[in-house]
């Protein structure tokens, strides 16, 4: 559900703004309905980028932002420019948020929806978050379901 445990995304992301509190580019990789980009991304000045892979999800994106409707991996170039990424998806993200990490050497602050933080990645993410320098790292547990929420900040 695109719209599952709100209250707590917002939070986490609120929570994780603290550190980057002025960013200039947003890449929202898995947009969906544009419940978070909606109600946070678009309210700051930055430049808000919508990734959606549904055409009926990208028409409901009735707020500024540019949209794109293609399969997100067709546009992760983005995420070497973007300040904030947010990789809400319910998926394994661990793999998309290592290889982003590895590839970019600027200040990010990396937002993600995790399905199975044990899955055979986090360890190696670990580790490697641990040679990438990571200033701040946060993960927590669904108040609804057996999905991880959390973000990784890496300032340069």
């Amino acid at each position: 559900m695109d719209n599952s445990d709100f209250n707590q995304k917002i939070a986490i992301r609120q929570k994780g703004l603290k550190l980057l509190p002025n960013p200039i580019t947003i890449v929202d990789f898995y947009a969906g309905e544009g419940h978070i980009s909606r109600n946070l991304w678009s309210k700051l000045n930055a430049s808000l980028t919508c990734i959606e892979k549904e055409q009926w999800k990208v028409d409901k994106l009735d707020f500024d932002c540019i949209k794109i409707c293609d399969d997100n991996r067709n546009h992760i170039e983005l995420a070497s420019k973007a300040d904030i990424i947010d990789l809400d998806a319910y998926g394994l993200v661990m793999k998309n948020l290592h290889d982003i990490l590895k590839k970019n050497n600027k200040t990010q602050l990396i937002f993600f929806t995790e399905s199975n933080p044990f899955c055979k990645f986090m360890s190696k993410v670990v580790d490697e978050l641990i040679k990438l320098e990571i200033t701040a790292f946060w993960i927590e547990k669904s108040n609804q379901s057996n999905v991880f929420y959390g973000y990784v900040y890496r300032k340069i």
